[in-house]
């Protein structure tokens, strides 16, 4: 492939990421709202629960309003800009995805060990997909996989010399 079609290649890409990043980070606000009026946070014994549903309503409509500042403001439509709203983007829902995962861990064992305190949920594992699936998403759309199928190559032949 020819640097120019090397650099069409990365523009593509790039645009059609900030293509699928603009909405989520359009969605996040309402997220947010809802998040403030209670309508997430089932099943209730999450880690992240204990944190006020105003702080979580306020860090989801943050890092959405943040995001898109930094796509819209990017003008050169960069890679890094790219990556920059994309981790701001991932911030809620990895903080979900984990903090439910945790939550269904906490249903099977006591780790405190004295049945207080968080007792988790077996609703959880339920709860905790759409948030992994999302992540993924988002997380897909802000890496160059080539680039780091191309770095895992050249390790495993330069350990092999």
């Amino acid at each position: 492939m020819t640097r120019i079609e090397h650099a069409a290649v990365t523009r593509d890409r790039i645009l059609r990421a900030r293509l699928w990043l603009i909405p989520c980070a359009l969605i996040w606000i309402p997220m947010g709202i809802g998040t403030m009026h209670g309508l997430a946070g089932k099943p209730r014994d999450a880690p992240h629960l204990l944190l006020s549903q105003d702080l979580r309503g306020w860090v989801c409509i943050a890092t959405g309003l943040a995001a898109l500042v930094v796509l819209v403001a990017d003008r050169h439509r960069s890679e890094r800009g790219t990556r920059v709203a994309a981790a701001l983007l991932l911030i809620m829902p990895l903080v979900r995805a984990l903090s439910y995962s945790l939550a269904g861990v906490y249903a099977i064992v006591d780790l405190d060990g004295d049945g207080e305190g968080l007792t988790g949920s077996p609703d959880a594992y339920y709860t905790c997909l759409p948030w992994w699936t999302i992540s993924l998403a988002i997380l897909t759309q802000a890496v160059n996989w080539r680039h780091i199928g191309r770095c895992i190559v050249a390790r495993v032949r330069g350990s092999r010399e």
